[in-house]
């Protein structure tokens, strides 16, 4: 009875030890296979737009902006995307750890939001997420009547008109907008009309070859001088538009030249002149002037005879703008504008 119940108990003791051998094996064997092969599915969901295709993602996987790529839509801003479930925006730091479902957040486009080159408008914080993807084109500087107008992010340093015989600007003096201005100095002006002639607007009129090697822009035409109105539109904006050229590019901002008294074309006529921009620091109007007579008599004449307006001050700003009939060989930036 003693050697029966000996030899159960050894037997129970190699079980056991069997038993547990093949459990550390199995262990052993999960612990082989490298935590990153596991695989997740990564999916898009979007109310507007074309959404990207389902892919399959390694554990642990740090999303770039390849999988966190801006949509566009008529008409929206892209915010970003978020986990299903969620309103927290998922940037370029945010690992895979399981399957998830990506949810495209848009809003009603606004002023400051970023237009692409690739088509879709974004927000200041997605486009910080993209930044590196993507080709900033223009900044949303007013939305008012349904209108969401651009102003474009490259601008400049030009004359209007290079040549001096038989300019006809007085066509552009009624005009509300600049949108057919192009068109209206080449009427009036058919025998000496090129792009190289009326520098300014024709580097509106081919704005978008800047952005030739972005495929499929949507933006390619439609670009214009704007009018003083516009003009005056924009710069009402200023501090918004600049926080977002702040975004794109350090240190840059709309009409930065304005402390060495620079200026910006509008494509309002005065006669046979054409109205420009200068912005200045408040209060430093009269002695502007005065340093410029100072150094340059012509000069001061040319930026400050036939004064056409007061100054218009800039919401929360420390400068001011004033719109003079320049010299057409005058060199201003030229910024452009467009709807979208």
């Amino acid at each position: 009875m003693k050697k029966h119940c000996f030899i159960t108990a050894v037997g129970f003791i190699v079980l056991s030890l069997i038993t547990s051998c093949a459990n550390m094996a199995d262990d052993f064997e999960q612990e082989e296979i490298p935590k990153e092969q596991k695989r997740y599915s990564l999916s898009y969901v979007s109310e507007f737009g074309t959404a990207p295709k389902k892919q399959t993602m390694n554990n642990a996987y740090k999303l770039t902006e390849k999988e966190l790529p801006a949509l566009y839509a008529d008409k929206k801003t892209f915010e970003g995307w978020t986990q299903s479930g969620t309103q927290e925006i998922i940037n370029e730091k945010y690992k895979v750890t399981g399957d998830m479902v990506l949810t495209a957040k848009w809003r009603d486009i606004e002023k400051g939001d970023i237009v692409l080159a690739e088509g879709p408008i974004v927000s200041t914080d997605c486009y910080s997420i993209i930044k590196n993807s993507v080709h900033p084109m223009a900044i949303i500087y007013n939305t008012e009547n349904g209108k969401n107008m651009g102003i474009s992010v490259k601008s400049t340093n030009t004359f209007f008109c290079s040549d001096n015989i038989n300019r006809k600007f007085s066509t552009l003096r009624d005009a509300e907008t600049g949108k057919d201005s192009y068109e209206r100095i080449k009427k009036a002006n058919s025998a000496i009309f090129s792009d190289k002639v009326f520098a300014a607007l024709g580097y509106a009129e081919h704005y978008a070859d800047l952005f030739s090697d972005t495929k499929e822009c949507p933006y390619t035409k439609g670009w214009y001088i704007p009018s003083k109105k516009e003009m005056e539109t924009a710069f009402l904006s200023l501090n918004v538009i600049n926080k977002s050229f702040a975004k794109i590019e350090k240190g840059v901002k709309l009409l930065q030249t304005y402390s060495s008294y620079g200026g910006v074309w509008t494509s309002t006529s005065n006669g046979s002149q054409i109205i420009g921009i200068s912005l200045v620091k408040s209060g430093n109007y009269t002695s502007m002037k005065n340093s410029l007579e100072s150094t340059n008599k012509q000069q001061a004449e040319r930026f400050f005879t036939n004064y056409t307006e007061k100054s218009v001050s800039v919401e929360k700003s420390d400068y001011k703008f004033y719109f003079l009939t320049m010299n057409c060989k005058k060199n201003l930036d030229a910024y452009c504008i467009k709807q979208f």
